[in-house]
């Protein structure tokens, strides 16, 4: 995110289903933490949990073995903090996401998908750990296997 909070691992999942041959719809769902911090024997941490949906765009032909995609998709980030004996919401912010990259058929029916994506957060809650929820931007790079043409 821009807001000065650094870098993050997060994990996640998809589920699709395909619409002809070069259309998929999805939903997706994201984890991370933030920020974890300890102050007079208090370990806290600022997480963040995504929910959304949207649509691929594939090119190429079905039978491709290396099949480009763009997608685009809308959802919400929920921002909470967790710790000893608290768990509190900080803010929900709408997200609009574009991105793009690739599937890799490894078998018949299966494969690798790498790619990147652009996230945009909307809010008007600007008290986020590190800054401005308002206009904060996240960039992900994503890897992970699928099932289905």
């Amino acid at each position: 995110m821009d807001s000065g909070i650094g870098s993050h691992p997060s994990y996640g999942g998809a589920a699709a289903a395909r619409l002809g041959d070069k259309i998929h719809i999805f939903g997706e769902y994201s984890r991370a933490t933030l920020l974890t911090e300890t102050v007079s024997s208090v370990t806290a941490s600022g997480k963040l949990a995504n929910y959304g949906g949207g649509a691929d765009y594939s090119f190429g032909s079905l039978r491709s073995k290396v099949r480009p995609y763009v997608m685009a998709a809308l959802g919400v980030g929920h921002f909470y903090v967790t710790g000893d004996g608290i768990s509190s919401t900080v803010t929900n912010a709408l997200y609009s996401e574009v991105g793009g990259g690739v599937r890799l058929y490894l078998g018949k029916h299966w494969g690798i998908k790498p790619g990147i994506q652009y996230r945009h957060y909307n809010s008007s809650n600007s008290g986020l750990v590190g800054g401005n929820v308002g206009s904060s931007n996240a960039v992900q790079y994503t890897a992970g296997v699928f099932f289905g043409r």
